[in-house]
C-alpha cells in the first residue's frame, strides 16, 4: 500500500526505482495500470525496474509488453527483457514480434533477440540460427555461429529430432537468402552449415 501511495503522487522525472520494485513484490495484477507509464521513462533504472514489476504482476499477459524492450538503447534494460522472456512461454504471435527484432533490430537489440529465441529446444531454434546467420552486424553473426555449435553438440547426433511443419515453412522462406551469403566471413562454414539444416 506504501509502494502504491508514493507512485501514485510521483513524476515520470522524480519516481525511485525501489518504489516500483517493491510494488512488483507486494501488488496485485491489477497495479499494472499504475506501473506501466513508468516504462516510458528517461530513466534506464527506472524502466529496468517497471519491466521486472509488470512481469511479475502481470505474468504471461505482460509478455507482449516487454518485447519491445528487447531493443532498448541502454543495456541493462535489454538484458532484463530478455531474462523476462527467458522465463516465460512464448506462443506464435510472441516469437513473431521478437523476429521483427532480430531482423530489422539495432546490433545490440539482434544480440537479444536472438538469444531469447534459441532458447527453444531442438529444431525450433534452427530458423533463429539462420537469421542471426543473416544479420548485417558482424557481432550478430559472431554470436550465432557460437549458439550453432552448442546446437551442434546437443542435437546434431539426435536424427530422431524431426522439425515441424512451422519450422519448415520458415527454412523454407529463409532459403534464398541463405543462399546468397558470401562464404568470405568470419566464420565461412556457417553458410555451408545453414544450407546443410536446409537441405535435410
Amino acid at each position: 500500500a506504501v509502494a502504491r501511495r508514493r507512485l501514485g503522487s510521483v513524476t515520470l522525472s522524480t519516481v525511485e526505482a525501489g518504489a516500483i520494485a517493491s510494488l512488483g513484490e507486494t501488488g496485485a495484477p491489477g497495479d499494472c495500470a499504475l506501473i506501466e507509464p513508468f516504462l516510458k521513462s528517461s530513466r534506464a533504472r527506472v524502466r529496468e525496474a517497471a519491466l521486472g514489476a509488470f512481469a511479475r504482476l502481470g505474468g504471461s499477459a505482460a509478455v507482449d509488453r516487454v518485447i519491445p524492450f528487447l531493443d532498448d538503447q541502454f543495456g541493462s534494460v535489454r538484458r532484463a527483457a530478455s531474462r523476462i522472456l527467458l522465463g516465460h512461454h512464448l506462443d506464435e504471435d510472441s516469437r513473431s514480434a521478437i523476429r521483427v527484432i532480430l531482423d530489422r533490430g539495432s546490433e545490440f537489440g539482434q544480440a537479444q533477440a536472438l538469444r531469447v529465441l534459441v532458447h527453444r529446444k531442438s529444431w525450433d531454434a534452427v530458423p533463429a540460427l539462420v537469421r542471426g546467420l543473416l544479420s548485417s552486424y558482424a557481432t550478430v553473426e559472431a554470436k550465432a555461429w557460437q549458439h550453432i555449435q552448442t546446437w551442434q553438440r546437443r542435437y546434431g547426433v539426435k536424427g530422431w529430432i524431426k522439425p515441424s511443419p512451422a519450422v519448415v515453412a520458415e527454412l523454407a522462406e529463409l532459403w534464398p537468402r541463405v543462399e546468397r551469403i558470401p562464404f568470405a566471413v568470419p566464420h565461412g562454414v556457417a553458410p555451408h552449415w545453414a544450407q546443410t539444416q536446409l537441405r535435410t
